[in-house]
């Protein structure tokens, strides 16, 4: 057996030598056995039996490997009469899929994606069909199906192009058919990629204010939390680009950000914690501190990437100036939960904007929250001055382009700050994008 699955398979038996094996996967909490047949010495094929008893699974993988010689000289082999597409999609999510998902090959995120693609545009139409040959009058068929039925955009066809792809190259794999047709995706309208964004006077002159009333409209203390965390996770959102998830991840050992109190000792004395440092100041309050010290301006994001060729690592975002002292009078509003009368440093593995309970919040809670003051707010703060939608993932994008339009800041160090490409940026910010232009061609704005 190749020795890069090794590592992955627990109890790894073999049935035929260099050609069939079982193993069972150690994540699972059932495990039941799984095939793997070697091909041509190369080509792996793997496959389920559906069995927690090893001896009935090795029957079955017997039998999958028989069956896997019959002739395909027709395109299809002698159970493909039986055999539905849904039946091909079943065992390629049980066998290759999961066996990917928990390689680490492709994110769970990515998982429930697929699975969402097939059961949405694939499984409707494909699913009850017998498998046989492709052909291009069926390929045909299929788009003039799928086009119609809903969002049909560049993007969202490639998706599901490369998710029917994957299924129609497995029954290949499992010699269900005699070839791969070409997946043949018609031509449509190029996509807007342009993103909705909320201005900076919208934020400022309204959003912002409406979001700090919304926090004093209940008396329940829990209410009341969950909301001033709402609050700062926009505005902090807002003022350094961070997307959704990756903001509801981050804890407070994770923020670089300078932050004082008074001292526990009852002296009164100003404590700051600048950088890594936290020591005893001069100043005779907080306020002369923030205005004063010049550690009390600068601040870092240390962000851990969740998916990509990079996950696990870090990179460090600065955030915009007004977001120093957003953190910092959070900081106090938080601590004031625990009913102290003094500040004191919050622990460094509790997430930054959590539940009322200290547990992590979910994005769907986030989109709730942002439709609930939205409506409140009206119509127009719906749609973006183009008519785009705006959604909770927008401050992002609002980020994006008031960095681009109102600050000299060059596309590459934004992208950099942002950890993405200069592309992506020209790709869904042109608008914004074409001000550098403008300013590099005629030498002046």
């Amino acid at each position: 057996m190749d020795k890069a699955y090794v590592h992955y398979l627990e109890e790894p038996h073999e049935i035929i030598p260099n050609e069939l094996y079982i193993f069972r996967r150690k994540k699972d909490k059932k495990p039941r056995w799984q095939g793997l047949m070697i091909v041509d010495g190369q080509r792996d094929v793997p496959f389920t039996t559906k069995k927690l008893d090893k001896t009935e699974a090795i029957k079955v993988a017997l039998e999958r490997h028989g069956n896997f010689k019959v002739d395909a000289a027709m395109g299809v082999t002698v159970r493909a009469s039986k055999l539905r597409w849904r039946d091909v999609w079943q065992e390629y999510e049980e066998s290759v899929m999961q066996f990917k998902r928990d390689r680490g090959d492709i994110t769970e995120n990515r998982f429930k994606n697929r699975k969402g693609i097939y059961k949405n545009w694939i499984e409707p139409w494909w699913g009850a069909k017998k498998v046989t040959p492709i052909t291009e009058k069926i390929m045909q068929d299929y788009w003039s199906w799928r086009i119609p039925k809903g969002q049909a955009n560049n993007n969202t066809l490639l998706d599901q192009s490369k998710t029917l792809s994957s299924m129609i190259k497995f029954a290949y794999q499992r010699q269900h058919i005699a070839g791969v047709p070409p997946i043949l995706m018609p031509p449509v309208k190029k996509e807007n990629n342009r993103r909705g964004h909320y201005t900076r006077e919208q934020i400022e002159n309204t959003i912002q204010q409406k979001l700090k009333k919304f926090i004093n409209e209940t008396n329940d203390p829990d209410r009341i939390k969950a909301r001033l965390v709402y609050y700062n996770f926009v505005m902090f959102s807002v003022y350094t680009g961070i997307r959704v998830g990756t903001c509801l991840n981050l804890k407070w050992k994770d923020l670089e950000l300078p932050i004082a109190w008074k001292s526990n000792d009852g002296s009164g004395k100003i404590m700051a914690r600048e950088g890594d440092y936290t020591k005893e100041t001069n100043f005779k309050s907080i306020e002369e501190w923030r205005e004063n010290s010049q550690g009390a301006k600068i601040g870092f994001v240390n962000v851990q990437r969740a998916t990509g060729k990079n996950k696990g690592s870090y990179f460090q975002v600065v955030p915009m100036a007004p977001c120093i002292t957003l953190l910092q009078d959070y900081f106090v509003d938080m601590c004031d939960f625990e009913n102290e009368d003094y500040v004191v440093e919050p622990q460094q593995n509790d997430y930054v904007f959590p539940n009322f309970d200290g547990t992590q919040r979910k994005i769907n809670s986030i989109g709730r929250m942002h439709r609930q003051q939205v409506n409140s707010i009206g119509d127009a703060y719906k749609f973006d001055k183009f008519g785009l939608p705006l959604s909770s993932y927008c401050w992002r994008h609002s980020y994006a382009t008031w960095m681009l339009i109102h600050t000299k800041l060059s596309n590459e160090r934004l992208a950099l700050n942002m950890d993405t490409s200069v592309q992506h940026l020209r790709d869904h910010y042109a608008h914004a994008v074409s001000r550098d232009f403008a300013i590099e061609l005629a030498g002046e704005f």
